[in-house]
Order: structure tokens, then C-alpha cells, then sequence
């Protein structure tokens, strides 16, 4: 969806924008669907993507890009029907690039190459595990181990309430290039060095299982 805005200094108010970061998942052998997006001005010199934003401030003669992220896959793609491929292909649901590269089927003309098709199958192998998150997801969670939320808690729990959903910000922030919960006490010990005033706790106790 896409429209232009008119009036100087309109808010535009899109929430609960989470498929941003995390792709709807793929289960059986399907794949993740694409990533959520909005994008101002898209392909000209003055466009920018607003991320997981609540509130964008457009001005006249602006256009708002609006993507969804669609659904993820059921069942392994390969095991498509190469014609029902490549009918998506004709209805520009599905380009002929990725007809190839996610269904393994090739299309030449507008129909499918039968031969070329079957060779580019047979060295398929189905995808481990039953859900397919994404390397989004992936990363996180590789990112945030239970042993790190474990520290977060740890951390919070010994700090006064009113720095406690400041704090984790803070840490949450600083934590690109860390993991684990070292990483974790790592990104706090850099917010205490910007805030002086965030208390440090004691020697921490790590959250009880």
C-alpha cells in the first residue's frame, strides 16, 4: 500500500510493527516469509526506511510505502507443481529469479523447462527442524541465550524500580556486538559509565530456574 500526504507535518501512526525484525515462520520443510517494511519516497534521492517506528512526521508531496511481510511456508517449496509456478510466475505473484531459487523451478519463456526443472531438484535437501525462522530470529536468539536473559533478570532485579525499565534499555541498546551474558554485564557496565547516577548493584546473583 502506498499514498502521498499532503498537509505539512502529518503523523503517520503504524504499530505493533514486530514483523520488522522477525519474519512470520516457515513450518514442514516451508520457508520464512520476507520482512515487513515502510518505506518514504521509495526509489527516489530523498528516500529512507522508518524500521519498527510507532510515529513518522511526513511532509507534502511525501509517499509512504507500506510492505507487509506475508505469511511463511507450509511444506517444502520444491515439492510444488512446476506449472502452478510457473502460473505464479505469469501473475507476477512470484518473479522468475525466485521461482529458481526458492521452488527449484525453472522457468524459460514463460513456461517451465521440464529437464533443466528436474535437474535443479534432484540435488535438493529438505530443510532441518520443523519451523524455519529466519537468520533474523536465528541470530537473536543466538544473541540472547537463556543464560543471558538469566543475567538481565539478575541485573534488574537488584537495581530500585524506578531504573529498572531504564536500565534495560540501556543494555538492550549496547548490545550489538555482544552476547551471552557477559555481553549482558559487558552493556551495562558501559550504561553505568554514561549514567553515573545508575546505581551499581553487589556482586550478582544469578536469577533462580
Amino acid at each position: 500500500m502506498a499514498f502521498r500526504v499532503f498537509a505539512p507535518d502529518s503523523r503517520i501512526t503504524a504499530r505493533n510493527r514486530d514483523r520488522s525484525f522477525f519474519r512470520p515462520w516457515g513450518v514442514l520443510g516451508g520457508k520464512a516469509a520476507g520482512l515487513s517494511d515502510m518505506v518514504v519516497n521509495p526509489g527516489t534521492g530523498h528516500e529512507r526506511r522508518l524500521g519498527n517506528i510507532d510515529t513518522a512526521v511526513l511532509q507534502p508531496g511525501d509517499v509512504l510505502d507500506i510492505r507487509s511481510a506475508g505469511g511463511g511456508g507450509r511444506g517444502d517449496p520444491h515439492e510444488r507443481e512446476p506449472w502452478r509456478v510457473a502460473q505464479d510466475v505469469r501473475r507476477g505473484y512470484v518473479s522468475p529469479t525466485a521461482a529458481e531459487r526458492d521452488y527449484g523451478v525453472v522457468i524459460r519463456d514463460g513456461e517451465v523447462d521440464e529437464q533443466a526443472t528436474a535437474r535443479l531438484r534432484a540435488g535438493h535437501k529438505l530443510s532441518a527442524g520443523h519451523f524455519h525462522f529466519g537468520p533474523e530470529r536465528e541470530g537473536y536468539e543466538a544473541q540472547w541465550t537463556p543464560a543471558a536473559y538469566d543475567r538481565l533478570t539478575a541485573i534488574l532485579r537488584d537495581l530500585p524500580i524506578h531504573w529498572r525499565f531504564f536500565s534495560k534499555t540501556e543494555i538492550f541498546r549496547r548490545m550489538k556486538g555482544h552476547s551471552g551474558p557477559e555481553g549482558v554485564q559487558a552493556a551495562f557496565d558501559a550504561a553505568c559509565e554514561r549514567f553515573p547516577g545508575l546505581p551499581r548493584p553487589g556482586p550478582v546473583r544469578e536469577a533462580a530456574e
